[in-house]
């Protein structure tokens, strides 16, 4: 792992080309940066900095929202966004950027953390910052974009959140811009992230999801999620709540409507709802899969009618074909249980191992392990 003060000397190697090795200590050249910012001189430090501001700038959208230290947003060309402090950095339909608010020390946090930002956005004045990690691949954050990599985002977000100890009420619409002069600017990597080498860096037991912050305005409930998960928390919320009310209908489309209902009402108690049209893809998603393909709240009994159907079956015949049904319900209903339970955990932010499985479902570990595959996750 290397060290901030190891990294902090290459930085400074490559921006000022000392001839000879440094030796400052990490306190010796904090004071430089210091004495650099007394200057008022612009700063640009890390690795290929450069270039890393071009790669963001590049992935921009043409017009942005930008706003000043009164958080007013405006919508500007992308030529003019470097005037203003505060920058929309992700697309409207999807990240290309991790972004953090680090609200104490950020030299601290890279010190104590083994992780290296794309970029970090420094408050002149103090080490407060945002921090940037610029993924391999875009994700889609819209309801018709996959929602397998929606779910991950989400949870790496959630974890980096809760190992770095940011600011978890970030939202991620504007971040502090790294294209205006009046930041200091750090990079400490030029190479972009999978998922899974961000999750590398992060201990088990802080991956989870938390629960997205409740307020009260005018006595109505305003649930905060961030802007780029909000697809995903509706999807997931109200899935679960599909697989509840199922058997209270008897044909789809009453059934589609309790399903537009609930989604409806949950987007509208959205700090930032989405647009209804945005809604109906997931809505049909949600509700023609679970009619067609969930039964786990379903009626079994007598499914097979045999007292009618196999009137011309021995009794012999019957009841291995009885026997062959149980053993065959019998899989499906455990299958159908830890997926409940599987659910339930998701649905708590827990994060749900098949330890976690066995021990809420009651079911023996070697149990979950032969069904695991099977579970949707």
């Amino acid at each position: 792992m290397i060290s901030l003060r190891n990294r902090f000397k290459k930085s400074l190697w490559r921006e000022w080309t000392f001839k000879t090795e440094l030796q400052y200590s990490y306190y010796q050249i904090i004071s430089v940066f210091q004495v650099l910012i007394k200057l008022g001189l612009k700063k640009m430090y890390g690795i290929n900095t450069n270039q890393e501001l071009e790669i963001f700038n590049k992935n921009l959208m043409s017009k942005v929202k930008v706003s000043n230290a009164d958080y007013y947003q405006i919508i500007r060309s992308k030529k003019l966004s470097c005037q203003y402090s505060h920058i929309q950095y992700n697309h409207l339909s999807g990240q290309n950027y991790i972004g953090l608010d680090c609200d104490y020390d950020v030299f601290e946090l890279l010190e104590e953390k083994n992780v290296n930002p794309n970029l970090v956005v420094k408050n002149h004045d103090n080490n407060k910052a945002h921090l940037f990690f610029r993924l391999s691949s875009f994700v889609g954050t819209t309801p018709n974009a996959k929602i397998k990599p929606q779910k991950a985002l989400r949870l790496l977000t959630h974890s980096l959140n809760n190992y770095l100890e940011t600011d978890k009420a970030f939202n991620g619409v504007q971040a502090k811009n790294p294209l205006y002069k009046g930041f200091d600017i750090f990079s400490f990597s030029n190479d972009s992230y999978d998922f899974d080498e961000l999750f590398e860096c992060i201990p088990d037991e802080q991956i989870f999801v938390n629960k997205p912050e409740v307020s009260t305005q005018d006595d109505k409930e305003i649930i905060h999620v961030g802007n780029g998960e909000r697809n995903v928390y509706l999807f997931d919320t109200v899935r679960f709540q599909s697989y509840k009310v199922k058997h209270k209908h008897k044909d789809f489309n009453s059934f589609y409507d309790e399903i537009e209902r609930i989604y409806n009402d949950l987007n509208a108690m959205l700090s930032e709802p989405m647009d209804f049209k945005e809604c109906q893809h997931s809505i049909k998603s949600i509700a023609t899969w679970t009619w067609f393909k969930f039964e786990g709240d379903g009626k079994n009994r007598g499914v097979l009618d045999l007292a009618v159907n196999g009137h011309n079956l021995s009794l012999q015949d019957k009841q291995v074909i009885g026997a062959t049904y149980s053993n065959q319900l019998q899989r499906e209903t455990t299958q159908n249980a830890l997926q409940a339970t599987f659910n339930e955990l998701v649905s708590q932010c827990i994060k749900p191992t098949q330890k976690a499985v066995s021990l809420s479902s009651g079911k023996s570990l070697k149990t979950v392990k032969r069904y695991w595959s099977k579970l949707e996750k």
